[in-house]
Order: structure tokens, then sequence, then C-alpha cells
């Protein structure tokens, strides 16, 4: 009785002891949290944009995550009428680091709640495809996570690396397709699912018609509130005198741009306007 009441303490205290797992490691509670803080880079062409995120242990599930392995791949690039897979592409966006469009990342462990800021350079040319200035052309990322917790080990995936077939049967396992038919994604060697990311590469929009715009609306805008003055009895009586002034010399202009005189260098008289005119 002795040795027992011993064994049962024994089993208590080494309960206490290891950590608790709430839930399972692959549950989507936890694993939306493993790829966090995601920022993407808006890449004009020939020139380095940044994907920037965060790798983390999520402190719910209450586990040390070791020997991880993130896989990163720019796999798709998509803009209207579209949709070319990145290994088709001439010069597709590549990272620096691997001058390829794979990279992958190795970090020994993270504790629970524990994360690392992390961040890849990206480097296009002249010729990358592109969008249109009002038409994103978009590249997608997708992620492959591995990591061992304790003797188990785990194969998380992002949506790209399954094709619309295989999603479609995997996420259509409830009545109303609400839940992750979780027996399918473990025959294709998976365990969980990770969200994952895109960027853009865009020629940015040019200054000059929206300066065009700007200044074609000052235009008329100072027709109308010069107009406004000198029919208004204002009291700037200057200002008024300015103005008519300068609608006199515009009216000059207008007629000898209108007899094809402006140019030739003669003199026209034209009869000044009278007090009622």
């Amino acid at each position: 009785m002795k040795g027992l009441r011993v064994v049962l303490i024994t089993m208590v205290l080494v309960g206490m002891l290891m950590p608790t797992v709430i839930g399972d490691i692959t549950d989507p509670e936890h694993t939306n949290q493993m790829l966090i803080d995601i920022s993407t880079p808006v890449i004009e062409p020939g020139e380095n944009g940044r994907l920037a995120f965060t790798l983390q242990s999520p402190s719910s599930a209450n586990v040390t995550m070791e020997n991880i392995t993130l896989e990163i791949e720019i796999y798709i690039y998509m803009a209207t009428d579209i949709l070319q897979d990145t290994a088709d592409i001439d010069s597709p966006p590549i990272f620096t680091n691997t001058e390829s469009l794979v990279t992958e990342i190795h970090y020994p462990s993270l504790g629970p709640g524990e994360s690392e800021a992390l961040a890849l350079d990206i480097i296009t040319t002249k010729s990358t495809p592109q969008g249109e200035y009002f038409s994103q052309g978009e590249y997608f990322v997708r992620f492959k996570l591995h990591f061992d917790v304790g003797n188990d080990s785990y194969i998380l995936a992002s949506r790209g690396h399954f094709s619309n077939e295989d999603w479609e049967s995997l996420t259509n396992s409830g009545p109303t397709g609400d839940r992750f038919n979780q027996t399918f994604l473990g025959s294709m060697g998976y365990d969980g699912l990770i969200t994952e990311t895109s960027f853009a590469v865009l020629k940015s929009v040019p200054w000059w018609p929206f300066l065009i715009l700007v200044g074609i609306t000052a235009f008329f805008g100072f027709l109308a509130i010069s107009s406004y003055i000198i029919e208004s009895d204002t009291k700037n009586v200057k200002l008024k005198k300015s103005l008519q002034k300068m609608w006199g010399k515009f009216y000059q202009f207008r007629k000898l741009a209108k007899h094809h005189l402006g140019g030739r260098g003669r003199k026209v008289h034209i009869p000044p306007r009278d007090k009622e005119g």
C-alpha cells in the first residue's frame, strides 16, 4: 500500500512538472499564432523589398517547439486574367539570400510564448512581370513549418501546398463545410494548417497627371473667384482694377490669336471697350 502511494505521488509530481498542452498543437487556435505580424512590400520593378514576419510558439499551447525549419516559397503570380507558376516566369522576384524562389529558416527552439522576428529581402528586375497602375501584380508566398515537440514531429503547410481539388476535400468535412478534414490532411502528410501571404510588384503611379489635374482645378477656381470679385461691389478697388486689367489683356490676346496675328510681330489697333461694353 505504501509503495502504491509513492507511485501515485510520483505520477502527480511528474504531471505537474511536465508542460500541459491546451488542446492539440495542430489545432487552429494554436497554428494561427505561429506566423504573425506579417508585413508585405509593394516593390517597384528593378527594386528590392522586404517580407517581414514573426515566428512564435503559441503561449496557449504551452509547449516548446524544437528543431524548427520554416520553408518559404514564392510560387504563384496573379494579375488581371493571369495566373502563372513563378517557376515558368523568366525573371521572377527571388530571395536575395538564396537567389531563388525558395529559402529556409532554421531555429533551434522556441519556448511557450517565445517569438523571433524575421525578415527576408526580395529582389526584382525591370522585366519582372508586374501589375498595371491600378491593378496590382500579386505574388503569393507559401509556408511549410517543420518542428518537434518532445518525441513527436509535426509538419504544417499553408494553402499553396494543396491543389484546388484537395483543398475542396479538406475544407468540406462538416455539414456546412466549416471544418477541416483532419484525416484527409494526415493522409497527405501534414498535421495542420498555417497562414500564407503575398506581395505586390507594381510601377508607382506617375505624378504628372495629378499635377495637371491640380493645375486645372486651381485655374478654374481662380477664374471663378476673379469673376466674382469683378462683378461684385468689392471694397478692394485696387484688386478689382488689377483683375480688370488682366482680363483686358487676356481678351486682347484672344482676339490676336483668333486672327492669327499674335505671332507675326504685327501691331494691331483694337479700340478700347466703352464703359457700357
